[in-house]
C-alpha cells in the first residue's frame, strides 16, 4: 500500500487567505508563487501610496505655509510700524526677521510631521492622514499667529505706557 500525499489544510486557499487559482490541480507551488506575486503587489501599491500622501502633505503645507508668511509680512507692517512708534526702519527690520523665524520653525514643524504610524492602503485613508497633518500645521501656524500678536501687543502698550 502507498502512502498518500499529504493534503494541505485547506487546499483551496493560498498562504494569504485569498482563492488559490490552482486548486483542483494540485500545484501548490504554483499558487505560492502567484500568492507571493499578490502580497508583493500589495506592497508595491502601498509603498506608492504613502508616498504620493508625503508628497501631497508637503506640497500642501509648504504652499500654507509660504501663503501665510507672505500675508502676514505684507500685512503686519502697518501695525508693526504702529507698535515700533513710527520708527519704519526698525519695523521693516523686525518684520523680516519674524517672516524668516516664521519659515524656518513652520517648515521644520512641517518636515517633523512627515512620519506617519497610520496605514496607508487606499485613498481613503490617504486623506484621513492628509487632513489630520494639514489641520495640525493650520493650528500651530494660527497658534504662532496670535503669540506673536500678543507679544507685540504687550510691547505696544508698555511702549506706551512708558515702562
Amino acid at each position: 500500500m502507498g502512502t498518500l500525499a499529504r493534503p494541505f489544510l485547506d487546499e483551496s486557499r493560498c498562504a494569504d487567505g485569498q482563492e488559490c487559482p490552482s486548486y483542483g490541480f494540485s500545484n501548490r507551488a504554483w499558487c505560492d508563487a502567484t500568492c507571493r506575486q499578490r502580497v508583493e503587489q500589495k506592497q508595491s501599491w502601498g509603498t506608492s501610496m504613502i508616498i504620493w500622501t508625503y508628497a501631497i502633505y508637503l506640497a500642501v503645507s509648504v504652499l500654507i505655509t509660504v501663503y501665510v508668511g507672505h500675508t502676514l509680512h505684507r500685512n503686519g507692517r502697518p501695525f508693526l510700524i504702529d507698535c515700533l512708534q513710527g520708527n519704519e526702519r526698525v519695523a521693516d527690520a523686525v518684520n523680516h526677521l519674524l517672516l524668516a523665524g516664521y519659515y524656518l520653525m513652520n517648515i521644520a514643524f512641517v518636515v517633523l510631521m512627515l512620519r506617519t504610524r497610520s496605514p496607508v492602503a487606499s485613498g481613503f485613508d490617504a486623506i484621513n492622514v492628509l487632513s489630520t497633518k494639514v489641520g495640525i500645521v493650520c493650528l500651530t501656524l494660527g497658534s504662532m499667529h496670535f503669540f506673536n500678536l500678543f507679544v507685540l501687543t504687550s510691547v505696544k502698550e508698555s511702549r506706551r505706557s512708558g515702562v
